[in-house]
């Protein structure tokens, strides 16, 4: 997943010669022993996690939770109502 500093990995779509348990996780999924994970990239919508999501891991933290920088609040604010 990338960050606001990975500007050359912004577009990638993967990245070749990963060992197996390495996942680049790009606005993607990965299952991972029954639990299955989403990496949101840096400044992307929350919209684009499906619903069968068990870890979403983003860049940025949620909105108001250490995640201010010269006065101003950086994080992810919820776009969706979710159900678990």
């Amino acid at each position: 997943m990338t960050g606001n500093h990975d500007l050359c990995l912004w577009d990638a779509e993967g990245i070749e010669d990963l060992p197996d348990n390495l996942h680049f996780l790009q606005d993607k999924s990965a299952a991972i022993d029954g639990v299955t994970f989403f990496g949101l990239a840096y400044n992307h919508q929350e919209d684009m996690i499906p619903n069968n999501i068990d870890v979403v891991i983003t860049h940025e933290p949620p909105i108001m939770i250490l995640d201010q920088s010269s006065g101003i609040h950086w994080g992810n604010a919820p776009m969706k109502e979710t159900h678990l």
